[in-house]
């Protein structure tokens, strides 16, 4: 008997402190890391330029959307929002692929096709010029040239 009574008293101890205090139960939930990423930064991709080397245009192929209303993501894949939409025949300057998608670099639907992708970069970076940008379904766009 008193075997059992120790082994219960040992068995209560041992939930006992794997449970927590009751101050500890209430207290609020951790504030995230300021390293940890933002559900912002996980779903932007910035296109990428260079890929095909320094000897090649900074973007090596160009084409134009085969849809009336092509929608433009923030990322490829699943893990992109939609930040823009292109019309039937928009010249595209494509740079990379990923995940089905194109990252691609576009003027406004008025404006040059001047983008700054036409001529080599000397490393891969991330595209920063003067016109639009963002991945699209490679169903979504026609290869011209490249």
């Amino acid at each position: 008997m008193i075997r059992a009574l120790l082994g219960a008293g040992v068995m209560t101890l041992a939930l006992a402190a794997c449970s927590p205090a009751a101050d500890e139960a209430d207290a609020p939930a951790a504030e995230p890391s300021a390293d940890a990423p933002t559900p912002d930064a996980i779903q932007l991709r910035v296109v990428r330029i260079g890929m095909d080397g320094p000897d090649l245009d900074a973007c090596g192929s160009y084409g134009m959307a085969i849809g009336e209303d092509t929608p433009v993501y923030s990322a490829p894949g699943d893990e992109g929002s939609q930040v823009d939409r292109i019309g039937q025949q928009q010249p595209v300057f494509m740079c990379e692929n990923a995940n089905g998608y194109t990252g691609i670099v576009y003027p406004a639907p008025d404006d040059e096709p001047d983008c700054g992708t036409a001529s080599p970069v000397a490393s891969v970076q991330d595209y920063d010029g003067p016109c639009h940008s963002g991945w699209v379904r490679d169903d979504t766009i026609e290869l011209l040239a490249g």
